[in-house]
């Protein structure tokens, strides 16, 4: 198993973040960075926390949110978690 530097935990074909094993499509969909996002977002964390722990600005947070509605196919927090957790 190998740790990459965004804390996802890898092996061949098999991908955990947060411990929760996901399929490889869904790791390939997200960045790293949304990834991160994700694993904030998905404890209820809020736009500024999610900041804060990761050094980037509210906005920049705003922002990959935006991208991961887009990728998820959802509208808001909340569509984004339940679609997170299910895949």
């Amino acid at each position: 198993m190998v740790i990459r530097g965004d804390g996802v935990r890898c092996q061949p074909s098999l991908f955990v973040c947060s411990g929760k094993i996901m399929i490889p499509q869904l790791a390939q969909l997200l960045s790293p960075r949304e990834h991160q996002v994700m694993t904030h977002l998905c404890r209820g964390a809020l736009d500024k926390e999610i900041a804060e722990w990761l050094s980037i600005s509210s906005w920049t947070v705003h922002n990959h949110l935006k991208n991961i509605y887009e990728k998820l196919g959802v509208q808001n927090r909340t569509e984004a978690v339940m679609e997170y957790l299910q895949k």
